[in-house]
C-alpha cells in the first residue's frame, strides 16, 4: 500500500494501479489513466460506491442524484470501455426487457 492508499486492479488496463483519492479514483499507469471523479450529479460517491465501480463496473442503486435542470432522480453509474461513466436507470432494464418480449 503506497502512500496509505490502497490499489485495486483497474478495470480498463488489469493494472494494480487504481487508487481512491478523496476527490476522485484514479488508475497511475501512464497509458491508462483513467479517472472517476467522487462528485457526480450534485452527489459525492462514497468509496464503497467507487470500490464498486472499479470491480463491477457499476455501482449499486445511489439514490437522490441530481439533473442539469435540478430534478432528482435515482440511478446505477456504469463503466464503459472507454472508460467514461453513463447513468443506468432502475428502470432502463425493465424497458429492455419488454422490448426483447415484443
Amino acid at each position: 500500500v503506497s502512500g496509505g492508499y490502497k490499489s485495486y486492479t483497474c478495470p480498463l488496463c488489469g493494472a494494480e494501479t487504481m487508487r481512491i483519492y478523496p476527490k476522485l479514483a484514479k488508475c497511475m499507469h501512464e497509458e491508462c489513466g483513467v479517472k472517476l471523479w467522487r462528485a457526480v450529479a450534485g452527489k459525492n460517491l462514497t468509496d464503497k460506491n467507487l470500490v464498486e465501480l472499479i470491480t463491477n463496473r457499476k455501482t449499486s442503486i445511489i439514490k437522490g442524484l441530481t439533473s442539469k435542470n435540478g430534478k432528482k432522480f435515482n440511478a446505477r453509474i456504469v463503466l464503459q470501455d472507454d472508460g467514461t461513466t453513463k447513468f443506468e436507470f432502475e428502470n432502463d432494464k425493465c424497458k429492455k426487457q419488454e422490448k426483447k418480449q415484443s
